[in-house]
């Protein structure tokens, strides 16, 4: 039964919304899909030309964030595509392996070189992978729990920090506009009294 649900769907990598579309954030958390070109032989080619004639194959290698044992690696289809649509435009566009979405472990100022060597070669390339590694994954990491902890709590501070910059610039552009309308306020009171000195 799930199968078919699954089959119908074109793939089982999602869930299905309340609109009938395929979510698959859910599925994607830890998650990092590595694009590169596979030159494999193209069996016509090298028939007709009577020599070896090789083709490039677009390819996907998955990683589970702390998982080294489960990386797979396929061609890239249309479900694959779907999956992992911005990683998959952005490799398009730059030819770069690796797409962090995120933000990269290079980036955070909390790690030290080493650790970010090791997280990477654990498939971790990003603090949200860092803090999204699953339970059943963390004993593989040194300090694993506290570094996922750290962090979930740098995204948190971050968001929140996001929000207090959101919030000051909106207190900013409030602040513009009163001093806008005050201006325009003693302009328009300074026209009533011209005119009313004028009428006197």
């Amino acid at each position: 039964m799930l199968d078919d649900i699954g089959s119908a769907f074109g793939t089982e990598f999602a869930t299905i919304g309340m609109g009938g579309n395929a979510e698959f954030a859910d599925q994607n958390k830890g998650v990092t899909p590595v694009f590169f070109v596979l030159p494999v032989q193209d069996d016509a080619a090298t028939e007709k030309a009577g020599a070896l004639r090789m083709q490039e194959q677009e390819m996907v290698r998955i990683h589970v964030a702390g998982d080294t044992l489960n990386v797979a690696t396929s061609p890239v289809t249309e479900d694959i595509k779907q999956r992992f649509p911005e990683q998959y435009k952005k490799w398009k566009e730059t030819r770069q392996e690796r797409h962090i979405v995120g933000t990269p472990l290079k980036a955070w100022p909390l790690i030290p070189a080493i650790r970010i060597f090791e997280f990477e070669a654990l498939g971790i390339f990003s603090v949200e992978n860092l803090a999204e590694v699953a339970d059943a994954n963390i004993h593989r990491l040194a300090d694993g729990r506290a570094w996922r902890e750290k962090a979930k709590a740098w995204l948190e501070a971050a968001k929140k920090g996001g929000a207090a910059a959101k919030y000051a610039a909106e207190n900013e552009r409030l602040r513009e506009q009163v001093a806008s309308l005050e201006k325009r306020l003693e302009e328009l009171a300074a026209i009533v009294k011209a005119s009313s000195k004028e009428a006197a």
